[in-house]
């Protein structure tokens, strides 16, 4: 009678599972535009520029170009992906004709010149075109576009080009691309708008002066809205699930909803939520780390285990500990610069030099002094400092900001950007083996402070 009972209990605990395992899985599809009417003032006013834009080069005719900078998660995509969405509205296809043209091109994708101008020349439907394929070289196939762009009038149908990571089309040689789109944008002979997306901030470094000289200089800075605490109630509400998923059984749901809540009070599993939502903050990658265990829901095991969400975490988030097991070999000057460095991002100064961090790690030390400790045990001057770090870039702990403005100006000046994140570092500080034994405590004090997690 046990014996059955159970196979009763399994049976129903794998229907519900399978359930459930769907249902999130059906939320883990982003949507493609925003909610205009619960986004913030700034995004709202980033919608309206782009739209205008397209705008203007679909109804007068008139060419453009733009780029959203903006960190991983702030919504560039979305903001293009609403502008677009209203520009349909606005002018829909009547039959077989379009009011406009949209080529998708992303830097990840289109890795050189070559593989970009083959993907306009076919999302601008002339791969039927018989000139358009007895072009063999890249030369030919560019002259080609080039004279169909350069030669339209205005009544030409309108073409609105899409960069994705633009910053890494500005690595390609010569930025042949670039520089041809932005400066059909400036002729206004055939209208086309350019609109340009990256995460990179110096991304207008990277281009080349006859590049930048065809770019309209507009940019649309944006910046993430979504704090931690947000970030998980995000999470909670996807993970969890209700009787309009289809399971029947109350005590399953119940049970099911207990154990998503672990995941956000186990002091550990905050851990591993703070590190992802330090490398993307957008609740959609999250859950795309999470995957794995959604996928393990099963009749046998139909609840979360916080144990086995560590153990998964372990094999997709694990290479943060190479890293920060570096900081183990560091001197105690080289841990006090990578404690600036952390101060630097935690005021969200994602690029620097030496020199502002070591205006930092003085000002620290004045702080020290002006309580009347003795700073002099744990303050270098700048040619010591330098050399340390230059340590930090030797081994990987921060890396050189690409771009000839970088090149040019001297070591000191030269922009980097940390590898590690501000809790990695912080975290790295607290595993630091000698951290009680050789630092003072001061900087012990310093490594320990402004880092706080939310345990909910």
């Amino acid at each position: 009678m046990l014996q059955d009972c159970n196979k009763m209990l399994t049976s129903t605990n794998a229907e519900s599972s399978f359930l459930a395992r769907n249902a999130i899985m059906k939320r883990l599809k982003p949507t493609e535009s925003l909610d205009m009417k619960t986004v913030s003032p700034n995004t709202h006013n980033a919608v309206s520029t782009v739209f205008q834009l397209m705008d203007k080069a679909v109804e007068s005719c008139q060419s453009n170009s733009i780029i959203l900078v903006g960190g991983r998660g702030s919504g560039k995509s979305k903001v293009v992906n609403t502008a677009l969405a209203q520009l349909a509205e606005k002018f829909p296809e009547t039959g077989s004709h379009k009011p406009y043209f949209i080529v998708h091109l992303s830097g990840l994708v289109h890795v050189n010149d070559k593989r970009a101008l083959h993907c306009i020349v076919k999302q601008l439907c002339l791969e039927t075109d018989p000139m358009a394929c007895s072009m063999n070289t890249f030369s030919e196939t560019l002259a080609y576009m080039l004279s169909m762009l350069h030669h339209g009038t205005k009544q030409s149908t309108p073409v609105l080009f899409i960069l994705d990571e633009i910053d890494l089309f500005a690595q390609h040689p010569k930025q042949t691309l670039l520089y041809n789109l932005f400066d059909i944008s400036q002729k206004n002979e055939n209208p086309i708008a350019v609109i340009g997306m990256t995460s990179r901030w110096d991304a207008l470094e990277l281009m080349e002066k006859r590049v930048k000289s065809r770019f309209s200089h507009r940019l649309i800075h944006l910046y993430s809205e979504n704090s931690f605490e947000k970030y998980c109630n995000q999470l909670v509400s996807v993970l969890s699930i209700s009787s309009q998923d289809g399971i029947k059984d109350p005590a399953f749901i119940n049970t099911f909803n207990e154990s998503v809540k672990m995941l956000f009070t186990d002091p550990d599993s905050i851990d591993i939520w703070h590190d992802i939502f330090d490398m993307c903050n957008t609740w959609i990658s999250a859950l795309q780390a999470f995957t794995p265990m959604i996928c393990k829901l099963s009749g046998s095991a139909p609840f979360f285990q916080v144990e086995v969400w560590k153990q998964v975490s372990q094999g997709r988030i694990g290479f943060r500990d190479q890293r920060t097991d570096l900081v183990d070999g560091l001197s105690v000057l080289e841990l006090c610069l990578l404690i600036a460095i952390r101060c630097l991002l935690e005021r969200q100064v994602t690029t620097f030099n030496f020199e502002m961090v070591y205006e930092e790690y003085r000002d620290f030390s004045k702080r020290v002094a002006t309580m009347g400790r003795a700073s002099g045990s744990i303050f270098y001057i700048k040619r010591v400092a330098s050399k340390a770090f230059e340590t930090l870039l030797e081994i990987g702990i921060v890396k050189p900001v690409e771009g000839a403005a970088s090149r040019s100006c001297p070591k000191t000046h030269r922009l980097v950007r940390c590898m590690l994140s501000r809790h990695q570092i912080s975290d790295a500080v607290e595993q630091y083996d000698r951290l009680d034994t050789f630092c003072s405590a001061e900087v012990i004090q310093w490594g320990r402070s402004n880092y706080s997690r939310i345990h909910a």
